[in-house]
């Protein structure tokens, strides 16, 4: 249940700034005003937003909600004034991040826009874990763009990981074990697993034929992941379920806390997702298998490891990023340039 004081106290004169969840090619600068109602994801949000505000300049990073001057509805109809849940848009002109690709008509942007983009959105992860803040839900749809900066939006699904009540909080975020969500990685599906199929009391747990389906079907589904060598596919899911065995038989508790453990792995994950998705459609692009491409997807995909052991941090990830850019040849950057071909 929801704390009704806690709703009250969000409510009184407060006016956000919103930003629709439905994909639409560009924001309009103009201000819309919108009823939404309060709800658990809601208040979620602004407690998120809140821990955010204590980074530095956190607007070049995320877009988010905002209080706003206070608000003159003398203009507004009946329906309007009444409201406790008041958004509208801030006034700046955005693009969703996969239109925004769809712009670059030029090679030499497209390649060097994902090269920025990359970098800027690991800056913004690695802020969100200093914060214990996990956004959950990274994809195209949640990325905009802001005067060819990237932002992430949409902290409905944000956890606060550091929260003493996390056990009882979490829960709510993965009811629905859907294996669609490629972005989710195997821990998280099978947390959803076992909060799914009510397997969180004292004397449920999982047993090894639980663990092995969950494994299989989440290598099953994952078309990004199959794209790559069954030597690669094997050799995940096989360190997965060597790693995940530890969960046969043990409490709820023990196997959340383990997977809360990697909660800085998570976000990363999607962002790896996410790239790969970029990369596989420009790899079919080009002529010839190209040296930085080949090495990105590389990267991208051990952050997509089964193992969350064997995933990297985001600093090395950073590192081991630029170490890619520093080892170029001119020639490695003109040979994609020549080969990519835009439709």
């Amino acid at each position: 249940m929801i704390n009704n004081k806690k709703i009250s106290s969000l409510q009184d004169g407060c006016v956000y700034y919103f930003l629709m969840d439905e994909p639409t090619s560009v924001i309009k600068k103009h201000p819309i005003y919108k009823i939404m109602s309060v709800d658990f994801l809601l208040i979620n949000e602004l407690t998120n937003i809140k821990k955010l505000q204590n980074i530095k300049k956190y607007k070049i990073y995320y877009y988010v909600y905002e209080p706003s001057s206070k608000l003159k509805i003398n203009g507004l109809n009946e329906g309007l004034k009444n409201s406790t849940s008041l958004f509208k848009y801030e006034n700046r002109e955005l693009i969703y991040l996969k239109h925004y690709l769809k712009t670059l008509s030029s090679s030499t942007k497209y390649v060097f826009t994902i090269i920025d983009f990359y970098k800027r959105l690991l800056k913004s992860i690695d802020l969100l874990i200093s914060q214990n803040i996990y956004h959950n839900h990274i994809n195209f749809d949640t990325i905009v763009v802001d005067k060819h900066i990237p932002l992430l939006s949409n902290f409905s699904f944000s956890l606060d990981t550091s929260r003493k009540n996390i056990n009882t909080h979490i829960e709510p975020f993965f009811m629905v074990y859907d294996l669609s969500y490629l972005e989710r990685p195997l821990e998280l599906h099978i947390l959803s697993y076992l909060i799914t199929n009510n397997l969180t009391g004292p004397q449920n747990s999982l047993s090894s034929y639980n663990i092995e389906n969950i494994i299989c079907d989440v290598v099953e589904n994952n078309n990004i992941l199959k794209t790559f060598s069954d030597t690669i596919v094997s050799s995940y899911k096989q360190e997965a379920l060597e790693y995940f065995k530890k969960y046969i038989n043990k409490p709820y508790d023990y196997i959340l806390s383990d997977i809360l453990q990697y909660s800085n792995t998570w976000d990363n994950y999607a962002l790896s997702i996410l790239f790969l998705r970029i990369l596989i459609g420009l790899h079919r692009s080009i002529e010839k298998q190209n040296k930085f491409i080949i090495m990105f997807m590389k990267l991208l995909v051990c952050n997509i490891h089964l193992n969350p052991f064997k995933r990297l941090s985001i600093n090395t990830t950073t590192n081991k990023f630029d170490a890619i850019l520093n080892g170029l040849e001119i020639e490695d950057y003109k040979e994609i340039l020549d080969n990519l071909v835009f439709a």
